[in-house]
């Protein structure tokens, strides 16, 4: 049964004027809680819920994954621990994804680099080589090239 309009309006008005109180109360409970949990219990229940509500998968579908790859990078093949799920951005919008854009396991380094190269083909390869090129042409020329200063004498 749902609270009528008068137990809503109550509650909002109670809330309202006891906010701070509530507010702390609950920070304490929730810190009581988290704290009745060893650290490995708590990140292994984090873990569930993010790999749950950003990548739609449980963690023994990560670990069947895990496995399918023998225990590697699945882009630079090195047997790592440490791993961050690799997803299609361009197929699911904002932090969330729908699950069948997975792409793979990476460790954090080829993560990292994949991102990298992602935002460096937006701005474009071209301005890349281009400022490259430029720098490296300059490198040249001053190492190669007299030096035009002008030389104090006397």
């Amino acid at each position: 049964m749902k609270p009528g309009p008068a137990k809503i309006a109550y509650d909002k008005a109670y809330y309202k004027k006891y906010k701070k109180r509530i507010l702390k109360e609950a920070q304490e409970a929730y810190r009581h809680w988290k704290n009745s949990f060893t650290a490995e219990e708590f990140f292994q229940m984090n873990r569930r819920h993010v790999l749950k509500y950003r990548y739609n998968l449980t963690p023994e579908e990560v670990k069947k994954l895990w496995r399918k790859q023998k225990h590697r990078c699945k882009l630079c093949r090195k047997r790592v621990n440490k791993f961050v799920v690799d997803h299609d951005h361009d197929c699911c919008s904002g932090r969330r994804s729908c699950g069948k854009c997975i792409r793979g396991l990476l460790c954090i380094p080829c993560n990292a680099m994949l991102g990298q190269l992602v935002r460096m083909q937006k701005i474009g390869f071209k301005k890349i080589q281009k400022y490259l090129r430029r720098i490296h042409d300059l490198a040249i020329r001053s190492t190669f090239l007299p030096s035009t200063r002008a030389v104090k004498t006397g």
